[in-house]
């Protein structure tokens, strides 16, 4: 047990210099109020509420990308905080430096991918891996939502140990091999000694009073955000060391969720390490929309379904989302702005169509999983997050 949380420690070292990119924004919109409370505690996620003005544009914020240039070919990229693995499905050939015949087969919520894992040179801002191990994709179905936007493939965030890459090649060449390390953790291993964590912040595409695209950056902080270092820590749940069973994700404890000032009572927690009326929320830049357990999905669709004064008033005027400055505190409420409730799309006769933003889940939560629900792109485009590896 302990030999497996070092590999995982190990892989979450430091990076010899800070990153700061801009964030490709592709696609949803919204409407109304929601807020969550998260729980306390030591942990490797930090949240801090980002003050979105309320101003209404009909964006369509569905994956979040960035440059990277693998196998000498530059390209955007999904960044996902749901998933650990590399994969690509270039429509034009990557110079590759080894190949391999060790299949590999990837199931998203939506999508599933499969082909070989292969190396090649790959850079993502001033940091170069050589020789990075990812999923050459021969076949990837259900990923027309990023396919549409250029977007060739997902960079997963996560955990080596939830690294299809990783664990096939470690199986292949020996249980102490780190040829199929995540890109990060390569990067991280480069240099023990700075911050080992990364940040990501969502805009709101064609919100013209907010950040209309992202920053993703390692080892470092947005500056005018800075101070969500000093906050306290959520603690990640289901922990490595009490169950080995399930993928390591980032994932916290919710305390509770409130739909126009309304508390949702939650269900018991499937996560046993779950404290009493909590639930185990992961969060997930590779989801558009939340997923939520089917009744409180309901009481969001309602919300969503409010007058349209209220929503969508010319005036530009919401109800308030009240702005919140960095402190230390038990816990803290994330409000959700309006526009992140509900999507907004034309049909082909030019009928809008209004879609909830918070979905019921549709993936197999449960003791197995890990987790009860997924907090995607609708909820963190309202929070700046840090995850942070251990010290």
């Amino acid at each position: 047990m302990n030999g497996i949380l070092s590999l995982l420690l190990i892989s979450l070292g430091g990076v010899a210099n800070a990153l700061h990119l801009p964030v490709v924004a592709r696609s949803p919109v919204p409407r109304q109020m929601m807020s969550m409370m998260t729980q306390n505690g030591n942990s490797p996620v930090l949240m801090q509420q980002f003050p979105f003005t309320q101003n209404v544009e009909n964006a369509r914020d569905v994956a979040y990308a960035t440059n990277i240039t693998l196998g000498g070919q530059e390209f955007p990229i999904q960044l996902d905080t749901g998933s650990s693995d590399l994969w690509v499905f270039p429509p034009f050939p990557l110079e590759l430096t080894n190949t391999t015949d060790i299949p590999a087969s990837l199931a998203f919520g939506i999508g599933n991918v499969n082909g070989t894992i292969a190396f090649a040179n790959m850079s993502l801002g001033p940091y170069e891996v050589p020789s990075q191990a990812f999923l050459n994709a021969t076949n990837a179905t259900n990923f027309d939502a990023i396919f549409s936007s250029g977007i060739i493939g997902i960079m997963g965030l996560s955990f080596d140990l939830a690294s299809t890459v990783f664990l096939e090649t470690a199986a292949t060449f020996g249980g102490n091999d780190t040829q199929g390390l995540t890109f990060l953790s390569n990067v991280f291993l480069q240099n023990l000694s700075a911050p080992n964590l990364f940040t990501v912040l969502l805009g709101r595409s064609y919100d013209d009073e907010a950040p209309q695209e992202g920053v993703f950056t390692i080892s470092e902080y947005v500056d005018e955000f800075s101070c969500v270092a000093d906050q306290t820590k959520l603690v990640r749940t289901p922990s490595q060391i009490a169950n080995l069973t399930t993928e390591p994700r980032w994932s916290v404890q919710m305390d509770s969720m409130t739909v126009n000032g309304q508390q949702f009572q939650f269900n018991a927690s499937s996560v046993s390490e779950a404290a009493p009326g909590k639930q185990v929320a992961v969060l997930d830049t590779g989801f558009t929309f939340s997923q939520l357990p089917p009744a409180l999905s309901i009481s969001s669709t309602a919300a969503s379904r409010a007058p349209r004064s209220t929503r969508r008033p010319d005036s530009g005027s919401f109800p308030a989302c009240a702005q919140q400055t960095c402190r230390s505190s038990l816990g803290q409420t994330i409000p959700v702005h309006p526009l992140d409730i509900t999507t907004v799309s034309l049909d082909d006769n030019n009928n809008t169509i209004c879609t909830n933003a918070y979905q019921p889940i549709s993936l197999p939560p449960g003791t197995s999983a890990g987790f009860d629900f997924i907090m995607g792109d609708s909820f963190l485009r309202n929070a700046y997050v840090s995850y942070v590896g251990p010290n």
